[in-house]
């Protein structure tokens, strides 16, 4: 609040106070409700003597400025020459006609509801898609802050360039490197975590109306992207060797899609990985009818048994592969650091729409992460996390051995890699009353419906094992599967009714 008072002018102090306080109020800077500085706070600030202000005080009360009221101060009242705004309101803005036609693909409220349980202090998660918490390497990047802070001083809190800091994307096309990748520091782009890569592509590529290709089930974030921009999504059935390629080119005989989304290797949610054989296959329908490929390879270095199989991009010879990677299934989630490697003059209109969104990714976490990965620390935290999540794993495994029904029929794959148990319940089990059950019982997992486009066919959830702890792995599976069998048990004691369900009494 902004007072001047000048001690030569032949005017009372107290009337100058009064006058600037009643011209703040009156062009609507002290609007009616504020709350004015007590006498003796405001007269120490302009070096007065507390009765000057209170006189001021006063005078602007008298002329209806101004109200005391006990436990508040005082406060501004609305001059009769101000107009009542409330008095001539309009009726509620009516928010829903205001956003787009595409707003509705942004709804999550399951997704929400899920991540808002899993946070309760003694629910157990396995929806999380989060790495083991507790091998978070808080010493080494202790140690890196020191070294980049000696080295670099102020300029590590400076902007980078749109597209990333160039050391860390000479990196990250090393690091690429050793997974078969073969990407130039032009072909890079850092991303504020993979999902930005998403975001981006889908600006870039989609208008209202474009189709795009998904699996399906699939990673639910690409698709609510995806539709947020008025795309038609058609989804391809997938089994344990990746997408049905036959209908997949049957599909693209009769459209032309704008690109193809896969995750290829330990796909989510399925855990599935896609066979050298088909990932061939697809490139070359790629190929015949030149259509680009999105890969998200969010897990793909989260292997613990098994052969190891090219990404899609490993394979590409001809530039028609999108490549997306994150480090937040490996390092903190909280990082949110991912890259992107597609054809230069790609990286060129994606760094256009990037400094659209954000000018550019959190340039501290750019240089840390840069001296993590020089340092060797990467790979030495990368063989610890392997060496955890494939004990958190088996001993996920061991649990649903040990504790599922004998005589409900359930399936599932012990998964190579990645951070998901993809578990096959029974037709009969109705997911919505297993799923409050399972909450009751203090567990909380991702159903199948969430990652599905139309009305998923059978009964599928989503488990997570590495983000409880260790010693609460088998008790969260101990208490799913309770639910499942009281909620199973139920459905074979019920009636089909028109309304749904009845319990036989």
């Amino acid at each position: 609040m902004l007072i001047t008072i000048d001690r030569n002018h032949p005017e009372p102090l107290y009337i100058q106070i009064k006058n600037r306080l009643r011209a703040l109020i009156e062009s609507g800077s002290l609007p009616p409700g504020y709350c004015l500085p007590p006498e003796r706070k405001l007269a120490e600030s302009l070096g007065v003597n507390r009765t000057t202000v209170l006189n001021a005080y006063r005078d602007l009360k008298s002329e209806g400025f101004l109200s005391s009221h006990v436990g508040q101060g005082t406060v501004v009242c609305r001059p009769v020459s101000m107009p009542d705004i409330e008095a001539s309101a309009p009726l509620p803005l009516s928010w829903r006609h205001v956003y787009n036609q595409n707003a509705d693909a942004y709804s999550s409220d399951i997704t929400r509801e899920i991540l808002a349980i899993a946070g309760q202090k003694e629910m157990i998660s396995f929806a999380a898609g989060i790495a083991i918490p507790e091998l978070n390497p808080i010493a080494e990047i202790q140690e890196i802050w020191k070294c980049i802070n000696e080295k670099y001083g102020a300029s590590i809190f400076h902007h980078v360039p749109v597209e990333g800091l160039a050391a860390l994307r000479q990196s990250i096309c090393t690091l690429s490197g050793s997974r078969g990748i073969r990407a130039a520091e032009a072909e890079t782009m850092i991303l504020s975590g993979s999902q930005q890569g998403l975001d981006l592509l889908a600006r870039l590529f989609v208008s209202p109306g474009d189709t795009v290709i998904m699996e399906e089930p699939s990673f639910f974030c690409a698709r609510q992207i995806f539709e947020g921009c008025g795309a038609r999504i058609i989804g391809i059935p997938l089994d344990e060797t990746g997408m049905n390629l036959s209908m997949l080119e049957s599909v693209l005989k009769r459209l032309k899609p704008k690109f193809i989304y896969t995750i290829p290797t330990f796909h989510n949610p399925t855990g599935a990985v896609m066979s050298l054989q088909n990932r061939q296959e697809l490139l070359r329908l790629a190929y015949r009818y030149h259509l680009p490929i999105v890969e998200d390879d969010a897990y793909g270095e989260l292997r613990y048994d098994g052969e190891q199989v090219p990404s899609l991009k490993a394979l590409d010879n001809h530039g028609y592969v999108i490549y997306l990677s994150t480090f937040s299934k490996v390092l903190f989630m909280g990082l949110r650091i991912g890259w992107l490697h597609a054809p230069a003059q790609v990286i060129q209109k994606l760094t256009s729409v990037k400094q659209l969104s954000d000018l550019h990714t959190n340039s501290l976490a750019q240089y840390i992460l840069d001296a993590f990965i020089r340092n060797k620390y990467y790979e030495r935290h990368v063989r610890r996390v392997l060496a955890a999540n494939k004990e958190r794993r088996d001993i996920m495994h061991e649990a649903l051995v040990r504790y599922a029904p004998k005589d409900i029929p359930l399936k599932w794959a012990v998964p190579q890699g990645g951070l998901y148990f993809w578990l096959q319940l029974p037709d009969s089990v109705p997911m919505a009353r297993f799923y409050e059950e399972s909450v009751r019982n203090g567990v909380v997992f991702v159903p199948d419906r969430v990652c599905c486009l139309e009305e998923p066919l059978g009964n599928h959830i989503r488990l997570n094992f590495t983000y409880p702890a260790a010693d609460r792995i088998s008790e969260g599976v101990r208490k799913l599967m309770e639910a499942l069998e009281k909620v199973y048990r139920e459905s074979e004691h019920a009636i089909c009714t028109p309304g749904g369900y009845a319990p036989i009494l």
